[in-house]
């Protein structure tokens, strides 16, 4: 089976698709919201094309976690103010 890369832009779009379930309150951070997504999309990607094709759902499964743990104890900390 051949599967094809995603480019940048389909990463993020697909990822500001999302983001409408649960949006960002962008005024309130220093970054631009095409300026995170472009950079964060850059990385995974970048970080997808290094690894051998067999083992890229385990690492994007890991990755997935990885950030899902990270954004659950930012909420923590937030709730605890």
């Amino acid at each position: 089976m051949n599967k094809k890369t995603p480019t940048v832009e389909q990463l993020v779009e697909i990822a500001r698709e999302v983001e409408i379930e649960d949006p960002i309150n962008w005024e309130e951070l220093n970054v631009s919201e095409e300026s995170a997504y472009n950079l964060i999309a850059n990385q995974v990607l970048s970080a997808h094309m290094m690894r051998n094709s067999d083992d890229h759902e385990v690492v994007l499964l890991a990755m997935v976690t990885k950030l899902i743990v990270e954004n659950f104890i930012l909420n923590i900390k937030l709730l605890q103010k």
